[in-house]
This record gives C-alpha cells, sequence and structure tokens, in this order.
C-alpha cells in the first residue's frame, strides 16, 4: 500500500505531461540557439567578476565587495580558533587584507553555515570562491536534470540562465540553496520522504528562504520529511554549536539585532534589496508599515500555498511553480541575487504549460528566465524597482496555473 505522501505527490499524467511539453521544445535549432544564451550569460558572468575583482583589488582602498569574501572571512577566522570574532565586521575586514575603511557587511549565518565555510576559509581566498562557485553551479545543474531530462536544450538554457549572474559574480549561497531545494522536492515526488526531508533540513542554513516549505509540507501530509527536515537542522545547529561554544547564538542575536536597527535607517537607499518592504519604503511608506503589510502578504501566501498542495486536482508542477514563487515573495529580506529563484518559477511554468500558450506570456517567461540579471542587461532603473514586478509576475502567473488547473479537472 502506498503512503498518503505517495498518493499526494504521485507522478500524474499531468506531470508526465510536463516532460512532453519540454520535449516539444526540443527541435534542431533549439540546442545552439540555447548554446549562445548560456555563451552570453557566462561572458556577462565574466565581466562582472572581473568588475567585482578590479573593486576589491583597487591599490588605492582593498575592499570587501562581495558576499562571499565575507563567508571566506568567518570561515577564516574559525579555522584559526577565533570563530566569535566572524561577528565583528572589522575583523572579516582584516582577514581579507582590506585596507578601505569597514562597511556593513555583517556575517548573519546559523552555526552550521559557518562549519561549512570552516575548511574553505583554510584555502586561499580564490581557490576558496572558484571551489564554493563550481559546487553550487554543479549540484543546481544536476538537480535540474531529473526536470529537464526530456530537452537537454532547457536543461542548458536554465542551468546558465541570465538569472544565475548575480549570484555567481558575489560567491552568493543561493544557486546551492536552489539546487539543494530542487533535489528535496524531487525526492519528496519520488516518495523518498526521509532524504527529501534531510535535504530540506540543509535548506535551514538560509532559513530565510525557506519560510513557505512548512505550509506544502504540511498540506500534503508529508510528517516523515517533516521529521526528517527538523532533525537534520537540529543535529548540524548542534553540532556545530559543540564546535564553536554556546556563544555563538548570543553573538548572532546581537548581530540581527545591530543588523535590522540599520535596515530601519538605510532600506530605502539599498538598490539591490528586491523585497516588498524595500520597495514600499522607496515609496514613502513607514518602515513599520511596510514590515507589517509584508507579515501579512507572507500569512496568506502560506494559506494559499497550503491551499494549492493539499489539492488533488493540481499537478506537482504548477504546485512546485507557486512554492517557488511564493518563496520569492514571503520574505522581507530578499536581495536581488536571490531573485535567481525565479529560473525555477520558469523552469515549471514551462513544464505546467501556463508561458507556452500566447506570445505575452512567453515574453513574461523570458524576463523569469533572466531574473535579477535584467538590470545588467536593460539598466534603467536598480535592480530594487525592477525585480519586484517580476517576483509579482511569478506569483500570479504560478497561482493562475493553479487554479487553471483545479478548472480543468
Amino acid at each position: 500500500m502506498r503512503s498518503k505522501t505517495q498518493r499526494t505527490m504521485a507522478v500524474t499524467s499531468a506531470d508526465q505531461a510536463g516532460d512532453h511539453r519540454l520535449r516539444g521544445l526540443q527541435t534542431r535549432r533549439s540546442f545552439p540557439i540555447a548554446m549562445i544564451a548560456a555563451s552570453v550569460t557566462l561572458f556577462m558572468l565574466a565581466r562582472q567578476i572581473t568588475g567585482e575583482i578590479s573593486d576589491m583589488l583597487d591599490p588605492g582602498c582593498i575592499d570587501v565587495s562581495v558576499d562571499f569574501a565575507v563567508f571566506w572571512g568567518a570561515g577564516h577566522l574559525a579555522a584559526m580558533g577565533e570563530p566569535l570574532a566572524a561577528f565583528s565586521v572589522n575583523r572579516i575586514y582584516e582577514a581579507n587584507d582590506a585596507t578601505c575603511p569597514p562597511d556593513w557587511f555583517p556575517f548573519l549565518h546559523p552555526p552550521a553555515f559557518l562549519a561549512l565555510m570552516t575548511p574553505l576559509g583554510v584555502l586561499p581566498f580564490p581557490v576558496a570562491w572558484i571551489i564554493f562557485s563550481g559546487v553550487s553551479f554543479a549540484v543546481y545543474a544536476a538537480a535540474l536534470g531529473p526536470f529537464c531530462k526530456a530537452s537537454p536544450s532547457a536543461w542548458v538554457a536554465l542551468a546558465c540562465a541570465p538569472a544565475v549572474i548575480p549570484v555567481l559574480a558575489v560567491g552568493q549561497f543561493t544557486l546551492l540553496w536552489a539546487g539543494v531545494f530542487l533535489a528535496a522536492f524531487a525526492a519528496l515526488r519520488a516518495d523518498r520522504p526521509w532524504s527529501a526531508g534531510i535535504l530540506i533540513g540543509v535548506l535551514t542554513l538560509k532559513p530565510t528562504l525557506g519560510l513557505m516549505i512548512p505550509a506544502a509540507l504540511i498540506a500534503i501530509g508529508a510528517w516523515r520529511a517533516t521529521a526528517g527536515a527538523a532533525m537534520t537542522s537540529v543535529i548540524l545547529n548542534v553540532a556545530a554549536t559543540l564546535i564553536y561554544g554556546p556563544a555563538y547564538w548570543t553573538n548572532l542575536v546581537d548581530i540581527y539585532t545591530q543588523h535590522a536597527a540599520r535596515l530601519e535607517e538605510t532600506l530605502p537607499l539599498l538598490d539591490l534589496m528586491t523585497s516588498i518592504p524595500a520597495l514600499l519604503t522607496r515609496l514613502g511608506i513607514s518602515y513599520e508599515t511596510a514590515v507589517t503589510l509584508q507579515w501579512g502578504l507572507s500569512a496568506l501566501l502560506a494559506g494559499a500555498v497550503f491551499v494549492i498542495w493539499r489539492s488533488k486536482e493540481i499537478g506537482f508542477d504548477a504546485k512546485m511553480a507557486a512554492l517557488a514563487a511564493a518563496t520569492c515573495l514571503a520574505t522581507p529580506y530578499f536581495w536581488h541575487y536571490d531573485a535567481g529563484l525565479l529560473a525555477v518559477v520558469a523552469l515549471f511554468l514551462l513544464r505546467s504549460d501556463k508561458v507556452l500558450g500566447t506570445p505575452l506570456t512567453m515574453v513574461a517567461a523570458v524576463l523569469l528566465w533572466m531574473g535579477p540579471a535584467l538590470p545588467i542587461f536593460v539598466p534603467v532603473a536598480p535592480a530594487a524597482v525592477m525585480i519586484p514586478p517580476l517576483i509579482g509576475m511569478a506569483v500570479i502567473l504560478s497561482f493562475a496555473s493553479a487554479v487553471q488547473r483545479v478548472k480543468t479537472a
């Protein structure tokens, strides 16, 4: 007898149709076009990284201008026996041999994340950055495989989507998170709940992106996956706490408090912060009101995700599109590189046939595929202004896809 999760997540004819739709995109011309698109992405990525390195190594002021420098600096300090120094912005700058006056680039991650960075902190910074980015890309590309097996062209286009440029250019964790996210739900669909739960537990290394996942798991009664996720998260962080000491958590709370106060002052000025509160405060709405509206919206999104995942008429692809899109809109702390998740939304919208019907929806798919790289290719406004409408469009399209499945069931 099949488990409740397996009955809920079993591959239906609608899900199999997702492979068929991608297979329909696989033509003689599609692969060369995908390779050209990938080449453009790689060129623009190289250009962005070159610019970041140039800024970092300015002879007059060596700076900490990429996020991975913060990760590496924290890992380096931990490897040198000073893990709590990771919460000092000045010490992060010193670890990177920076000569610029320290800007506010704090380390804001749980102890398990520092444990991940500590081995990299032993290596020279360039080597560590290459390894981290290479592993992140490899995990993401491999995780796309089960969903793109019907179309190598789609796999190339999505693995090398322009949306990945910002996250790779600054060495952030989002691409690795996206890969583990895809792998976790592929395992859940294949009725491997414990494997899915372990992978979801790993996602708590960046907890701000996982707010909608519990709603999906509870909706389908995936209790083993939920238990696996909780146990994995606890084990990872307890083990790391035993290494770095319980004072780690006190320091983490302190740095969160300082960071929250700074955000309240600077949020309207952050051109790369693409959350709803950032957009609202730019429009003159108070910080308190913007955050309250965000949490209200997050609650509504969680309810919508629950209803969509609860439905037996909605296929897996439409559910995944809704979950990925809601993830982008649900958190008040969402930087431009996090919007690389829009490429994941584009994948599942393609598989659910929501963006293949009209030229307008195809344009929408291309915009999601570009994601946070859109301001790089079309620099008419900062990311804080250009990205939130893309996220809103992703939510509308994905939720419409789910509703359409119910109506046609």
